[in-house]
C-alpha cells in the first residue's frame, strides 16, 4: 500500500498538473510525471485513486477528477454561510 505521504504528494502534482493545464493526465504523463517505469504502473496508481473516489473514469476510459477539482467560494449563498462549489473544467 502507499505510504499516506506518498500518497498525498502524488495527489498534489495531479492537482496541479490538472489545475495548469484543465485536463488530466495520460497513463505515459502519469508515469512520467511520478517516475514510473511503465504505464502499467501508472494504471495500477489510476486504480488506487478510484477505488478513493478522488478521481473516476467516463464512458470513454478518460480520467475526471472529483476530488482534484478547484473549489470556489460562492458568497451571498444562505443565511450568510459560505458553500463551497466543486468547478469543472471543460476540455
Amino acid at each position: 500500500m502507499i505510504q499516506e505521504s506518498l500518497l498525498k504528494e502524488r495527489v498534489y502534482k495531479l492537482k496541479l498538473f490538472y489545475n495548469q493545464t484543465g485536463r488530466m493526465p495520460s497513463y505515459s504523463e502519469i508515469a512520467e510525471l511520478f517516475g514510473f517505469r511503465s504505464k502499467n504502473a501508472a494504471f495500477k496508481f489510476i486504480e488506487k485513486l478510484i477505488k478513493l473516489n478522488l478521481i473516476q473514469k467516463d464512458s470513454k476510459g478518460k480520467l475526471i477528477p472529483i476530488s482534484l477539482a478547484n473549489q470556489i467560494k460562492v458568497l451571498g449563498s444562505g443565511r450568510g454561510r459560505v458553500s463551497i462549489v466543486r468547478r469543472r473544467r471543460t476540455a
